[in-house]
C-alpha cells in the first residue's frame, strides 16, 4: 500500500509513513512536566512537535532536550525547528527562539542569538517548538 507521487515507477512509491508520540527528556535541567510530544514521519522526513514545562532551578550548563522520536541525518544538514520560551503566567514575557537538531544525535539545543540557553535563563518556564528533521 502506498502512493505514487510524481510517476508511477518505484522510486515514486511512498509508503513510509508513521506517527505518534515520544517522550522528551532533560538534559543539563529538570524537566517539570510533558503537555505533548508527537510526531509525523514520512519517508526519511520527521515533524516533531514539543511543549514542556521545566522545573524552577539555576546552572550555567546547556540545556538539551533529549529524546526525539528518530536520530537525525549525519553530514552537513543543518536542520533547525522554531519555537518559544515563556513564563508560566502565559503573560507577555515570551520569546521566540530556535532550536538545532544537532547531526547524529537524537536531541535539539535551544539558541539563542548570541549562544545557547542555560536552565538558568528558562527555570519555571514552558518550552513550545515544532519543527522537520531530516533522518
Amino acid at each position: 500500500m502506498g502512493i505514487y507521487i510524481g510517476g508511477t515507477g518505484s522510486a515514486n512509491h511512498q509508503d513510509d509513513y508513521e506517527e505518534g508520540t515520544w517522550t522528551p527528556g532533560a538534559s543539563g535541567f529538570t524537566m517539570g512536566s510533558v503537555q505533548a510530544a508527537s510526531y509525523v514521519k514520512i519517508g526519511r522526513l520527521v515533524h516533531v512537535l514539543c511543549y514542556c514545562n521545566t522545573a524552577s532551578g539555576s546552572g550555567g550548563s546547556t540545556i538539551i532536550i533529549t529524546g526525539l522520536p528518530f536520530t537525525v541525518a549525519t553530514g552537513n544538514k543543518y536542520q533547525y525547528a522554531t519555537g518559544r520560551l515563556g513564563g508560566a503566567s502565559y503573560n507577555n514575557s515570551q520569546h521566540m527562539i530556535t532550536f538545532e537538531f544537532t547531526t547524529g544525535n537524537s536531541y535539539v539545543i535551544p539558541k539563542v542569538s548570541d549562544g545557547n540557553i542555560n536552565w538558568g535563563m528558562l527555570s519555571g518556564t514552558h518550552i513550545m517548538f515544532s519543527g522537520c528533521y531530516e533522518i
